[in-house]
């Protein structure tokens, strides 16, 4: 089996000034995506010319099917995967880490860093024929940026206003500097759909492929032929359909049903190694599992109980139980690799018989009974629970585990009658992605009720200017007070893997999660493996 790795997904924030020529756009990642033929363009929208319909059909398998394709409503990372088949953002990243042009052709950023002016790309149509226009992308922004309860709605908090100053140009006003907005830009949930879309429907997006049939078992697409990229995709359809057993899932691409399984199962991940008619693209992601505490909770209102709570954690332990050893297993928010990463170290692990004593000092005698809740259709989520409960249990604390399926789990959630709950944060590029939702008093992910004016001080000051030393400088002041207070407890960050045939080629090696390394990829004939 070959098993390919991915790159740092941390890699250097976007420059200040961002301005990119038609020949800098083919040469950012053209190696993996973008075709070596060259087009010229006029200033406007051109009659689109349809490329040849390969013959090649594909087929996927994932765990579960979206009830819709809003691209702001994609939240696991298949939903996320399957909409970056249908829908453009103006911008994304590569596999270096840095921010590249997609609909957006170049942008500026100028007035003190209160004003971005993009141009978008003359040749881009959403399925159908329309062309993209400034008008679509307002619309787009504009929607997010409106919505009441919508988990990414942060990511344009500091937009001002949003302008079409002609039918290819789009300006976006700030009340005060954001760095951090070029890579919100490039984030799949602003995937752009056509003005005033009606989003009980599936809609056409500029992506390079469309939704033609859509069913809670079965999804279908067709190649969309106007795609920009031109001569991608190689496939003429693909044909989703829903494998919910994990199990079952990876089964089906050993014996050949299937053809690909983006996010393939952690714990499977040792068999499919093994496989030899298997290949694994992935590696190490930035993501992270971890332990929002309720700091509303008696017991856990104590800092100190908390952090004895988290140096209790055998996290390598966990990891190979939990995942399979397909994780690193740490305590830290930001990884080393990153650009964000200061000098902070994490608490070491104390021995159980320590982390006792130290609980019966604080009039902690008895075992402390603590409940933790965690979403059951996750397995490495449910590993790592019972993992822990075992862990704590010599330590003298009673962890009970609640494991909930989606509603029910929702719901308790919503409560907030539990002391822990287990989960994994959203894949990031920029360190405000993470800690934006997770820290901040109103964060969409701040199930902990972490209120802290100093942290917020610090994630807002981190976006203020783009000087990288700057930002690095109040990302590790940040994860010294997250290592003093304890609002969450990181256990580990998983590895990503697409799993797929031995006969699929050319499969690009991009940051997870987005089905783009589809682009480039052929299928050779079954006779011919």
């Amino acid at each position: 089996m070959t098993r390919s790795g991915i790159g740092s997904l941390t890699g250097p924030p976007p420059t200040h000034k961002s301005t990119f020529s038609r020949r800098r756009l083919l040469g950012a990642g053209g190696a993996l995506l973008l075709s070596n033929q060259s087009r010229s363009h006029s200033a406007g929208a051109q009659t689109p010319v349809a490329t040849p319909l390969p013959p090649a059909r594909l087929r996927v398998a994932v765990s579960a099917l979206p009830g819709s394709f809003d691209p702001a409503a994609a939240q696991t990372l298949e939903h996320i995967w399957l909409n970056t088949l249908v829908y453009d953002s103006l911008a994304r990243w590569n596999v270096e880490g840095e921010v590249v042009p997609a609909l957006g052709l170049n942008w500026s950023i100028t007035a003190y860093d209160r004003i971005i002016d993009l141009s978008l790309r003359p040749d881009a149509f959403f399925f159908g024929g329309k062309p993209l226009t400034a008008d679509d992308v307002r619309w787009t922004l504009e929607r997010l940026r409106n919505s009441e309860g919508t988990d990414d709605a942060w990511r344009l908090e500091h937009v001002w206003r949003i302008e079409s100053l002609d039918p290819r140009t789009v300006r976006i006003i700030l009340h005060a500097p954001d760095a951090s907005l070029v890579s919100s830009l490039a984030s799949p949930v602003l995937g752009v759909l056509p003005e005033a879309a009606n989003l009980s429907q599936a809609q056409a997006g500029t992506g390079p492929y469309a939704i033609n049939f859509h069913s809670s078992e079965l999804v279908t697409f067709h190649r969309n032929p106007l795609f920009w990229q031109m001569g991608r995709p190689n496939f003429q359809s693909l044909r989703v359909r829903r494998v919910p057993d994990d199990t079952e899932r990876s089964t089906t691409l050993v014996t050949g049903a299937v053809d690909l399984v983006p996010g393939a199962p952690l714990l499977d991940i040792p068999m499919l190694e093994a496989e030899p008619s298997v290949r694994l693209v992935g590696g190490p992601s930035n993501r992270l599992c971890l332990l929002h505490v309720n700091l509303d909770a008696p017991v856990l209102g104590d800092v100190r109980v908390r952090r004895l709570l988290s140096a209790a954690i055998d996290r390598q332990r966990l990891v190979q139980v939990a995942t399979a050893g397909q994780a690193v297993g740490t305590g830290l928010l930001i990884p080393e690799d990153s650009w964000a990463h200061g000098d902070v170290e994490e608490a070491p692990q104390r021995a159980a018989e320590d982390v006792r004593a130290a609980l019966a000092e604080l009039g902690i005698r008895s075992d402390l009974p603590l409940r933790l809740i965690t979403n059951n259709t996750n397995a490495t989520l449910a590993n790592a629970a019972v993992v822990l409960q075992e862990q704590l249990a010599y330590c003298g604390i009673a962890l009970s585990v609640d494991l909930l399926e989606d509603d029910d789990f929702e719901r308790a959630v919503n409560l907030g009658g539990y002391d822990l709950l287990a989960g994994y944060t959203q894949p990031w590029r920029d360190p405000h992605e993470l800690v934006r939702p997770l820290l901040a008093s109103d964060g969409s992910g701040n199930h902990s009720g972490y209120e802290s004016p100093q942290v917020d001080g610090l994630i807002r000051g981190a976006t203020l200017v783009s000087d990288r030393e700057i930002r690095q400088e109040h990302y590790t002041r940040l994860e010294e007070q997250v290592q003093v207070d304890v609002p969450v407890i990181v256990l580990f960050r998983p590895h990503y893997f697409d799993a797929m045939t031995q006969r699929l080629d050319d499969y690009a090696l991009l940051p997870p999660v987005t089905s783009r390394g589809l682009l480039p990829a052929t299928l050779r004939p079954a006779d011919n493996a």
